[in-house]
């Protein structure tokens, strides 16, 4: 029925939902964590703010591709 269609289609979005708030949240975390090991710090930002802006933005694309391969298309 179309009622249960809603209702299922609900559900599939509310799990959709977590599993992307999962990944962000993971990719964030992922980022902080190669960024730390990387030397990558508040005092380089003030420094070099280009360089800062540089390293962030390839670990970054880095984690979430780590989460894709990891949560998403796993």
């Amino acid at each position: 029925t179309l009622a249960d269609k809603v209702y299922r289609l609900k559900r599939e979005s509310a799990l959709l939902g977590l599993i992307l708030c999962f990944a962000i949240s993971n990719t964030t975390i992922k980022g902080q964590k190669i960024a730390f090991k990387q030397g990558v710090t508040e005092e380089l930002k003030a420094t070099d703010m280009m360089r800062w802006i540089g390293l962030m933005n390839n670990i970054q694309a880095y984690a979430r591709e780590i989460v894709n391969n990891e949560i998403i298309f796993s």
